[in-house]
C-alpha cells in the first residue's frame, strides 16, 4: 500500500473522500465560540436613570445620561469580573447576597392558585374566631335579637360595651345589658356556619401561607436539582 498506485486506489473510495474533505472543512464549519458582550438591559438602563434623578437635583442633559449609563456599563462590566474571578469565594457578604439574590429567582415564578382542599388542610393552623349571635331580653319580659354573625369586637362597639364573654360551642352565655328600664339580660351564641364560610373569612391568610409554602417548596427543589447538576459535590 505504499506505491503510488496503491495509495491514488485510497484516495478514490467514497468513504476516504468523505473523511478527507470533513477534516478540510473543520476549520471553516468549527463552532465558533459566542462572542462576549458587555451591554445592560432596558431594565438596567432605566434604573440607573430613575436612582441618579433621585440623587441629584441637577438638570438632565445627553451628557449626563451618558455619564450615568458609562458608570452602570462599567459596574456591569465589574460585576462580571467578579463573578469570573470567584471573589465571592473570599468575601462571606457577596456570596450571602448573590445566593439571597438567587433564592428570589427561584421562588419567584408563577403558581396554581390553591384547591379547597389544600385551603381546608391549612384552615386548622389559622385562627378563626367564632362569629356570636345577639339577643337581648328585657328586664319586664319580651326578648329580640339584634345581631347575627358579628363579632365580638363589632358587637361591643355597637352596644358600648367591654369585655363581653365568648361564647362556646358548648352553649350560650350571658351578660347584663343596662337599659332605660333597668338592665336587661345580653345573651350571646356562637353564629353557625358552614367551614366553606369559615375558609372564605381567612382565605386571604390562608392563600399567603400556601404560596409561601408553594415557593418554599419550587426554591428547595430548584436549589436540590442545581447542587445534583454538578458532576461532584465535595461537601466539608
Amino acid at each position: 500500500m505504499s506505491s503510488p498506485h496503491a495509495w491514488r486506489e485510497l484516495a478514490t473510495r467514497p468513504t476516504v473522500l468523505l473523511v478527507l474533505g470533513g477534516l478540510a472543512l473543520y476549520p471553516f464549519v468549527r463552532e465558533r465560540p459566542a462572542p462576549r458582550v458587555l451591554r445592560l438591559t432596558d431594565a438596567q438602563i432605566e434604573r440607573a436613570l430613575r436612582a441618579e434623578r433621585a440623587r441629584s437635583d441637577a438638570p438632565e442633559t445627553l451628557e449626563s445620561q451618558r455619564a450615568t449609563l458609562t458608570r452602570s456599563l462599567e459596574e456591569q462590566a465589574l460585576a462580571e469580573h467578579a463573578i469570573a474571578a470567584e471573589l465571592y469565594r473570599a468575601d462571606d457578604e457577596l456570596r450571602h447576597r448573590l445566593a439571597e439574590a438567587a433564592r428570589a429567582l427561584l421562588a419567584s415564578g408563577t403558581r396554581s392558585p390553591p384547591t379547597d382542599d389544600e385551603l381546608h388542610a391549612l384552615l386548622a393552623e389559622v385562627p378563626v374566631e367564632d362569629r356570636v349571635d345577639a339577643e337581648l331580653a328585657a328586664p319586664g319580659g319580651g326578648s329580640q335579637r339584634l345581631f347575627a354573625g358579628v363579632s365580638l369586637a363589632e358587637l361591643e362597639a355597637e352596644l358600648g360595651l367591654a369585655h363581653l364573654p365568648m361564647p362556646t360551642r358548648d352553649g350560650p352565655v350571658t351578660a347584663p345589658m343596662p337599659l332605660e328600664a333597668g338592665v336587661g339580660t345580653l345573651t350571646l351564641r356562637v353564629h353557625e356556619e358552614s367551614e366553606s364560610q369559615r375558609i372564605a373569612r381567612v382565605r386571604p391568610e390562608l392563600e399567603r401561607r400556601f404560596h409561601e409554602r408553594s415557593a418554599a417548596a419550587s426554591e428547595r427543589a430548584a436549589l436540590e436539582a442545581i447542587v445534583e447538576g454538578y458532576e461532584r459535590v465535595e461537601r466539608p
